[in-house]
């Protein structure tokens, strides 16, 4: 079901402002809230514009190679974005 708050995936830092990267649901739905930090914002971030259906395994998978970030659901690129700080 939905969370009434912010549903943390995955916090990766030391307070709420550190984002290498964090994953999040929206509260009240099952869309995800990506951010994370780089060069250019403390606070970037990629919302997919597709819930996530109820009861359906997915693969979120997020990485960093060299400077670029990548958000991966289910093996399809969802959003990228060069000079990131990691």
């Amino acid at each position: 079901g939905h969370v009434s708050d912010w549903g943390s995936i995955l916090h990766i830092g030391h307070v709420n402002g550190d984002r290498i990267p964090g994953i999040w649901l929206h509260p009240g739905s099952n869309m995800l809230h990506f951010r994370m930090s780089d060069v250019d914002n403390a606070n970037f971030g990629y919302d997919p514009s597709m819930p996530l259906a109820l009861n359906n395994k997915y693969h979120i998978k997020f990485q960093i190679v060299e400077n670029a970030a990548k958000l991966f659901i289910d093996n399809v690129l969802v959003s990228s974005k060069q000079n990131v700080v990691h």
